[in-house]
């Protein structure tokens, strides 16, 4: 069962995709585009594979993208922050809602969207913080993250 949610009107976080019904609930919500932020070891213990979510998403007209981050690493959500936001804004450019998600929704997915506020939306990172956190309480990204977008925004 998906936990999501919506933090602005085209972009959702959250929970893994586990099967089909979490698919049919994405579609239900207008979700045309997924970017997946799980790597190989959170499928491998959710009992999970990439292309079996791949092909359940694509039964439903979802694009689903991959781009694996390491859980509880900084240094690889910030090494691949860049590529994470071209990719979000590759799937919004498409039209309908994007769902972004690691496996809790917590970090990752979450840093991924500040990111994208901050570097796309040209929102300060306290506004873009405040923003998703009243959305997703439970939202809790890397304090190195928030520093590494304040100091791209400075630079």
């Amino acid at each position: 069962m998906l936990n999501l949610s919506i933090v602005t009107r085209e972009i959702l976080v959250g929970t893994q995709v586990s099967g089909t019904e979490d698919f049919d609930s994405l579609k239900k919500l207008g979700v045309g585009g997924l970017l997946s932020l799980q790597d190989d070891e959170n499928l491998r213990r959710a009992g999970l594979r990439w292309d079996v979510l791949q092909k359940a998403g694509a039964e439903r007209d979802i694009d689903m993208r991959r781009i694996p981050i390491i859980d509880f690493d900084s240094g690889d959500l910030i090494s691949k922050l860049d590529r994470c936001v071209t990719e979000l804004d590759d799937l919004l450019s498409e039209g309908g809602r994007v769902y972004v998600h690691c496996t809790a929704g917590i970090n990752r997915s979450v840093g991924v969207v500040l990111g994208y506020l901050v570097i796309r939306s040209r929102m300060s990172v306290d506004v873009a913080f405040k923003l998703v956190q009243s959305r997703r309480p439970q939202a809790n990204p890397y304090r190195s993250l928030l520093t590494h977008l304040q100091e791209r925004l400075a630079g």
